[in-house]
């Protein structure tokens, strides 16, 4: 639960947010859909099917961790909702904006495939069991420019390990943010952390550049990480699978 400095803190950044999306209400961070999905899909399609065969649930959840006014998550549940084999059931769309989740219910209030399997959380991220969300509860996370927002190294791993908290032992948490070398460094040492404690598979993460151009120079780049207990195998094969141009692998998997 919040407390003292971090009750504090989150009350900062629900003003600052209210005030940024009143300003940008309709904006895609980082990437959208296209961009991304056949670079995912292998994955996505790995996670639920060993969930269905080896640990089966009644429903297979994805949470947006700060969602804001991105459409990305919403695009990945409207895929796999409507899949014939393994499914996705559940969309947690979470915020620390009370204002940008209003927009966002409004935008998706008539979407038949959304409205029913839809729930909308106004929560500090960094405390997302103060809404219920508990631990190894969600099939998919996605973390979509939430870390990119977080004031202070302290936050940004806060972020992460919530991500990897609610994370089924067979599910997938995908990380999409600028191109920065300080992330992969943040990120390699909390999944070797996570893996350290012994509970569990430990974790694999593999990281794409997706964009095109130099960024020093204008162009367009982010990094794409995933991390799971899924194989090595299915992380290299999704790779191969992707066959998008733009799309180039950063580094190898970190075992």
């Amino acid at each position: 639960q919040e407390k003292g400095e971090d009750a504090n803190s989150a009350e900062l950044y629900r003003q600052k947010w209210d005030h940024m999306f009143q300003e940008r209400a309709h904006f895609e961070w980082h990437c959208d859909f296209d961009k991304v999905s056949s670079l995912l899909d292998p994955y996505f399609k790995a996670a639920l099917t060993r969930t269905a065969s080896q640990e089966p649930v009644e429903e297979n959840a994805i949470v947006d961790v700060g969602c804001g006014s991105s459409s990305l998550c919403v695009d990945i549940f409207k895929q796999f909702a409507a899949a014939s084999g393994p499914s996705l059931q559940k969309l947690l769309l979470t915020d620390v904006s009370p204002y940008i989740l209003d927009v966002m219910k409004e935008k998706y209030k008539d979407d038949d495939v959304v409205k029913d399997s839809t729930s909308f959380h106004v929560v500090d991220c960094r405390y997302l069991n103060s809404i219920g969300i508990n631990n190894e509860s969600m099939s998919v996370v996605l973390e979509k420019g939430t870390i990119d927002a977080m004031d202070g190294e302290e936050d940004k791993v806060a972020i992460l390990r919530e991500c990897l908290r609610v994370m089924r032992s067979n599910g997938v948490v995908i990380s999409i943010s600028f191109p920065a070398v300080a992330r992969l460094q943040m990120l390699e040492e909390e999944v070797k952390r996570w893996s350290e404690r012994g509970e569990g598979d430990p974790l694999n993460m593999h990281v794409h550049v997706v964009g095109s151009g130099d960024p020093a120079r204008g162009g367009t780049v982010v990094f794409v990480a995933v991390i799971g207990s899924i194989p090595c195998s299915i992380f290299r094969v999704s790779y191969a699978m992707s066959g998008a141009d733009d799309t180039s692998e950063l580094c190898d998997v970190i075992d």
